[in-house]
């Protein structure tokens, strides 16, 4: 998660004051910028994905119960 802030600050900080006031070192980050994403992740993104698109076709109205005929009437859910 400490990684996660950096990246997400580092447009407002220097990445080496970020690392250092969350006490972890500039050169994790860097490893961990360019860390291929693990097969999990992307499997688990792709459900998401899905997920935010019912939601924008229904302009973010939908409830779960709805998303989840939207998904099942798309073949993405069982």
């Amino acid at each position: 998660m400490k990684f996660v802030f950096v990246a997400a600050e580092k447009a407002l900080y220097p990445v080496r004051l970020l690392c250092e006031v969350l006490g972890v070192k500039a050169s994790g980050y860097y490893a961990w910028v360019d860390r291929p994403a693990s097969r999990q992740k992307i499997a688990d993104a792709h459900p998401l994905v899905e997920i935010k698109a019912a939601m924008v076709r229904g302009r973010g109205t939908y409830g779960s119960p709805r998303v989840l005929r939207e998904l099942r009437a798309h073949g993405t859910a069982r």
